[in-house]
């Protein structure tokens, strides 16, 4: 559907806006996003705003002018509008992939990001071979399991990735990564996600098929 036809109105009906102190712009990702919903009856980033950008990690000193390596940073996860383009980005052997899946889900078989670990490892795989240590599991979501649950949701994270590893081998690397937002953790948990992302940067580069000088080129 036409998102901007949708949202015409008739000029003998003015419809008072309330923006809530958003400029023009952000009323109009508001209004694609609530169209959005109403249309498909769920909620996506699809129409509304997307995370774009790059990223900075550090690289070791080759002995040139060099010292970052920039990458791309691409956010989307399963939705159905994205199923065409899944296997076109993610079939690169270049591509680096943070796997995601919230803390509560990995104990209650309930939830609906149950095994997502597992689904997205198998769906990378199937689209061929993949570069050693290119796939980053993580966990988020810290903050949303009370305190009495989180011994037995840590349990099954560690069972999980553990059986994920035996079947991957170690590109997994020693643990899963946390992602912690609350105030006093998310700065750790952030300098810790772009330690693991260069580590695996640099352990991907290692077997591309050009030298590693041309990086200082």
């Amino acid at each position: 559907m036409d998102s901007t036809r949708a949202c015409k109105c008739s000029p003998r009906r003015p419809i008072p806006l309330f923006t809530g102190g958003l400029d023009p712009r952000e009323c109009q990702q508001l209004a694609l996003a609530i169209g959005s919903l109403l249309r498909k009856g769920y909620f996506s980033t699809v129409g509304a705003v997307k995370v774009e950008g790059s990223l900075q990690l550090p690289m070791p000193d080759y002995g040139g002018p060099i010292s970052t390596r920039e990458c791309s940073l691409v956010d989307f996860a399963g939705q159905m509008e994205y199923l065409v383009s899944h296997q076109l980005l993610l079939a690169s052997m270049h591509t680096l992939c943070v796997l995601i899946q919230p803390l509560g889900s990995f104990a209650d078989a309930t939830n609906r990001r149950h095994g997502s670990w597992r689904y997205w490892l198998q769906f990378l795989r199937a689209l061929g071979d993949r570069r050693g240590n290119s796939m980053v599991l993580s966990v988020s979501q810290l903050d949303k399991v009370p305190t009495e649950e989180m011994s037995a949701a840590r349990a099954a994270v560690t069972a999980e990735f553990a059986a994920l590893r035996a079947q991957v081998g170690a590109g997994l690397g020693e643990s899963p990564l946390e992602l912690d937002y609350r105030p006093d953790e998310i700065e750790s948990s952030l300098l810790e996600a772009r330690r693991r992302l260069s580590e695996a940067a640099e352990a991907v580069s290692k077997d591309w098929w050009v030298p590693m000088s041309y990086d200082c080129l």
